[in-house]
């Protein structure tokens, strides 16, 4: 596994067909509703539209992995499939009116070999005053895949 850093551009190796990404987020002393999503092609996937029109990316939702004490949203990726970029992105439900922000969550990305189990990548990153963030992005590279990290 290896950690990314704000702005780092890091290859998903061993190169992977199906992945998982997972947001993961804890709120410190508060409960915090935020909902994830990807970005792709026109759409945005999400807990209201699952799955894009073509198959290749669903919304999975709240999956167990061990270890991990955080709320999580995760989404199943084919990447052999796609050949445009993904944007993660988060945003905090109702902000304003509760006056939160992702200055008060601990929050990470994983991506994870779906085959394999392997955890690939992890981005932890300081939240800011914004209720909405982006996280991160996959694209393709050169016959295979990097992760780009954003956290802004």
């Amino acid at each position: 596994m290896t950690e990314a850093k704000k702005s780092q551009r890091l290859l998903l190796e061993p190169k992977p067909t199906e992945i998982y990404i997972t947001f993961c987020w804890q709120g410190q002393g508060e409960v915090i509703d935020v909902d994830s999503s990807v970005d792709y092609a026109g759409e945005t996937i999400n807990y209201i539209n699952m799955l894009s029109r073509d198959n290749n990316i669903s919304y999975v939702g709240n999956i167990e992995i061990v270890g991990y004490e955080f709320q999580q949203e995760t989404f199943s990726v084919l990447l052999e499939n796609i050949s445009e970029k993904l944007t993660i992105s988060a945003k905090i439900f109702e902000a304003k009116k509760r006056n939160q922000s992702f200055s008060r969550i601990r929050t990470f990305i994983c991506i994870h070999d779906k085959i394999s189990g392997e955890e690939l990548i992890r981005f932890e990153f300081q939240g800011n005053n914004n209720s909405v963030i982006t996280i991160g992005e996959v694209y393709p590279y050169n016959g295979s895949w990097k992760f780009r990290a954003i956290g802004q």
